[in-house]
Formats: C-alpha cells, structure tokens, sequence
C-alpha cells in the first residue's frame, strides 16, 4: 500500500505544478522501487504541459461524459491494457489519463 500511496503522491505532484505535468505514459513498468521500498515514477519521454483550454476541456469531459471499457486495440502510441478510454477515442493523454492509469497500477499492485 505504501508503494501505491508514493505513486499517487508522485501523480498529485507532476498534476500540481504550474503549469501541470501529465506523465502520458503511466504503467507499473515505469515505476522502480528504490533500495529503500519506496516507488519512484519514471520514463518521462511521454510527459508534457497540457495546455490551458485542453485543461478546461478536460475537467468538463471528465465531469460529463461516461467512461466506457477500453478495448484491445493495439496501438504503437501507449499502452492499450493501461490506456484511458479518452486515448482510445484518438484523443490526447491529460490528466484524466493519467489518473486512469494510476487506477490501473493500483488494481495491478494489490
């Protein structure tokens, strides 16, 4: 649990900046375990500053619109098994997918 409450801490500080950090490319394959068990995020190839009006969009997205089951595409652009419905839509990695993907690594650490 402590290594899943590290990576949601990690998550809550990339998503806090200003302006925010999405990772884009959140998955337990990208997070080590440091020689004091402590879980560090990495692999910041697909990182980037959402910009303000996709941030706005966003929120509203995520407020509104059902969340759907991924499908099992496969994609050369992330990780379909860790992929947010949105980026199944073709849409860009946000926040929100960042969050999907934080689910994900929780469901699969437990």
């Amino acid at each position: 649990i402590s290594q899943i409450y590290d990576v949601t801490r990690g998550v809550e500080c990339l998503h806090s900046r200003t302006p925010p950090i999405c990772h884009g490319d959140l998955k337990s394959i990208n997070i080590l375990v440091n020689s004091e068990c402590r879980a560090v995020i990495t692999d910041f190839g697909s990182a980037h500053h959402p910009v303000a009006k996709d941030l706005n969009q966003e929120r509203e997205r995520v407020m509104e619109e059902p969340q759907s089951a991924p499908s099992l595409e496969a994609t050369s652009h992330y990780t379909v098994r860790w992929a947010a419905p949105e980026l199944l839509k073709e849409d860009e990695s946000g926040l929100a997918s960042d969050i999907w993907a934080l689910g994900w690594v929780a469901y699969k650490v437990r």
